[in-house]
């Protein structure tokens, strides 16, 4: 009932949530509103069952966004769960929402397609893109994204990870449509000198491009294409939050830290309710207890590893990002 939102018929949401400057660690969740009865006092008591996965790690005073794929609960609502410590703002900014495909609601609703492997479509360090270097404070820039990299011209919204390097100083990027106005808000957050990812789905505009704002840093762009939406692509299900894999604990994986260069299949079809025909994930992929800085990089089985990336981090964080793949 929001934002451009249907008020029925809607079974999920795709929204960028940032924790802006935590007091200290701790992580959010994001779950769909349980549906039971109850005043609003006793619907937001702790003692309801508590998601067993999380979507945002939090560092102390960073602010960080993460773009989060929300099931829709109760009287069209989310829940939001903090575990840490003392009072925090959340933003979140949404990108799109998915139909229940219930006949006689809100539907034309498009699907997603994974391509069979991840694509660089710009790189400012190395002039990977031809839209020039380094983005300046204020830049505002379009980038071509359909009809290359395995994009169809029809395609509606790309799936795209965009990462900024080496920022100036604190700063965010916003991805949006060529031929609209600047929107207010936000895709990635930035620290100085910190090089960090997340996940963007974002609506193809005028001439098939996407534009991409700096504002208030200068920074490196890197932007990596995963998937698009369009209407001839498969439907897209939305399942309750399940942990697949957990090299802590060797669920779904050996249990050890994966090292250097080191590279693992994981089984996500017919696994935590994702049915084994399934043609692509949506994942919320998590590097814990990082020793030094580094990169994963997550793609399709069978396939070459890619040029692309997913998640950036420097040594000792905890860093998250919504991972979709074929």
């Amino acid at each position: 009932g929001f934002a451009g939102v249907p008020e029925s018929g809607v079974s999920a949401v795709l929204i960028n949530l940032t924790a802006a400057s935590p007091p200290a660690g701790g992580y959010v969740s994001v779950s769909p509103r349980p549906s039971v009865a109850g005043d609003v006092f006793d619907d937001q008591a702790t003692y309801r069952e508590q998601p067993a996965t999380s979507n945002l790690n939090l560092v102390a005073g960073e602010t960080a966004p993460n773009l989060v794929l929300a099931q829709v609960g109760a009287g069209g609502i989310i829940r939001l769960t903090y575990a840490g410590y003392g009072p925090m703002h959340v933003i979140a900014d949404v990108a799109g929402w998915y139909d229940t495909g219930a006949p006689g609601v809100a539907q034309g609703g498009l699907g997603f397609t994974g391509l069979a492997a991840p694509v660089r479509l710009l790189d400012t360090r190395n002039q990977i893109g031809g839209i020039g270097d380094r983005f300046q404070v204020g830049d505002d820039r379009a980038l071509k994204v359909t009809g290359i990299a395995g994009v169809p011209p029809d395609a509606q919204a790309v799936v795209v990870n965009i990462t900024g390097a080496a920022p100036a100083q604190v700063g965010f990027i916003t991805a949006y449509p060529n031929g609209q106005g600047l929107p207010n808000a936000s895709n990635l957050n930035l620290n100085p000198g910190q090089t960090r990812a997340n996940l963007a789905v974002v609506k193809v505009g005028a001439d098939g491009k996407i534009r991409l704002a700096a504002l208030e840093t200068a920074t490196d762009i890197i932007v990596d294409v995963f998937g698009y939406y369009s209407a001839r692509s498969g439907r897209t299900t939305v399942i309750k939050p399940a942990r697949l894999v957990d090299s802590r604990s060797g669920l779904g994986t050996q249990r050890s830290a994966m090292g250097p260069q080191e590279t693992r299949n994981v089984q996500v079809a017919g696994v935590g309710g994702v049915p084994g025909n399934a043609t692509a994930v949506m994942l919320n992929v998590t590097a814990v207890d990082t020793t030094s800085w580094g990169w994963l990089t997550v793609w399709p089985t069978n396939q070459a590893r890619p040029t692309s990336s997913n998640l950036n981090w420097e040594g000792g964080r905890v860093v998250p990002n919504m991972v979709m793949v074929a």
